[in-house]
């Protein structure tokens, strides 16, 4: 049975096979939980735990080291708390360092539901009353819980690798959700936003290939989460560009919501842009010979409009350089750079006309254009 937490602390630590008396499935859920032993719950009920300071600052050193010295004389360590987290229930109080690591500052993290990756180390700090700490010691006990996580919609349009692509994302974030040929981007974008019941949304495209060291915990602050749409980097399979194309993104649930669909970048075009330094995905776009060309040309035409909002035209005409001209021997390279070109030549000829522009997020058009471009000779 599970211990009752009025048992009798003084019997179990006399009777030989008190550990027996536990249910053990549930001490490996706390271990796990915790990264602390699983006696945690008796040992709290045995060892007097330390006493705690809360404030709303713990990263004032200076002032948390006079506060904790006039403890000196009473214990040798003094947790201190920052007030503005909610701290795990079963967090370890009774938690003690080694002899010989005594004289260290401990950080306890407050971590990721979803993954349990740490968000911050200015949760929980056991701090010696020395007055003379030889360094930081970052624990892995995990001190707290970021409370909000935003829904992951995928988004595919009868591309072939959509499901097993979905799939893989699934055996990872079981959470996520398919949204399913819906014709339109800017429909595909609402469909996602309606479907979500979280303030952000992620968004992922359906040839993306997230790496495995990429982690959906991002948390903006609160006052970013209702304005601004957050873009991380994806690497692109054939000129190895890194940029936001493609990339994984986070958006405001009501910014997906209020999208129109006359507009040629549903990314960028948003009260607030704010590129991540961080890649996500490669950008699988290099499929067949339609898709390739279509990626190519939409994103070109973009760049040679310089339609994106807040880019750079000096990084718009790198970039498009290098869609134009590089190709590193990927599957049907040689159809990207003559979309590329393609996209070059219609961005820079309908740059004033926004609804020209937007015929890039029309499939049908874009389909009739491909077709137009093959009958002329394909060249690079």
């Amino acid at each position: 049975m599970i211990m009752d937490h009025k048992v009798n602390t003084e019997q179990l630590m006399w009777e030989s096979n008190w550990k027996d008396q536990f249910d053990h499935n549930y001490f490996k859920k706390v271990q796990v939980e915790t990264q602390v032993s699983p006696w945690n719950s008796v040992l709290k009920h045995i060892i007097q735990p330390f006493p705690k300071i809360f404030l709303e600052d713990i990263n004032d050193m200076e002032t948390i080291n006079a506060m904790v010295l006039t403890y000196a004389e009473e214990t040798s360590h003094v947790w201190v708390v920052n007030e503005n987290y909610p701290i795990a229930e079963n967090f370890p109080w009774h938690w003690r360092p080694g002899d010989t690591d005594n004289n260290y500052i401990y950080e306890f993290p407050v971590v990721s539901h979803r993954s349990k990756r740490p968000l911050g180390w200015d949760v929980v700090r056991l701090v010696p009353t020395s007055g003379n700490p030889k360094s930081v010691i970052r624990s892995r006990i995990i001190a707290g819980y970021v409370d909000t996580e935003f829904d992951i919609c995928f988004i595919s349009y009868h591309e072939a690798e959509a499901d097993r692509n979905f799939q893989r994302l699934v055996e990872k974030y079981p959470e996520a959700r398919h949204v399913k040929n819906v014709k339109g981007i800017g429909n595909a974008y609402k469909e996602a936003g309606r479907t979500s019941s979280s303030e952000m949304v992620w968004i992922i495209d359906a040839d993306a290939i997230i790496l495995d060291h990429f982690r959906f915990d991002f948390v903006p602050p609160k006052s970013k989460r209702k304005n601004t749409t957050y873009c991380w980097r994806a690497r692109n399979p054939i000129n190895g560009l890194e940029y936001g194309f493609g990339a994984v993104k986070l958006f405001p649930r009501k910014q997906l919501m209020d999208l129109g669909n006359k507009m040629p970048d549903f990314s960028t075009n948003v009260s607030f842009f704010q590129p991540v330094d961080q890649v996500s995905n490669i950008t699988a776009f290099n499929k067949d010979p339609y898709r390739t060309w279509r990626a190519a040309f939409r994103e070109c035409t973009k760049l040679s409009s310089n339609i994106i909002s807040n880019s750079k035209v000096d990084e718009n005409t790198e970039r498009l350089d290098a869609w134009m001209n590089i190709d590193n021997g990927a599957r049907f390279g040689r159809y990207a750079i003559r979309g590329a070109k393609d996209g070059a030549a219609y961005g820079k000829k309908h740059a004033g006309s926004p609804d020209q522009l937007a015929m890039i997020n029309d499939f049908d058009w874009l389909k009739k254009e491909f077709l137009g471009a093959m009958k002329k000779k394909l060249t690079v």
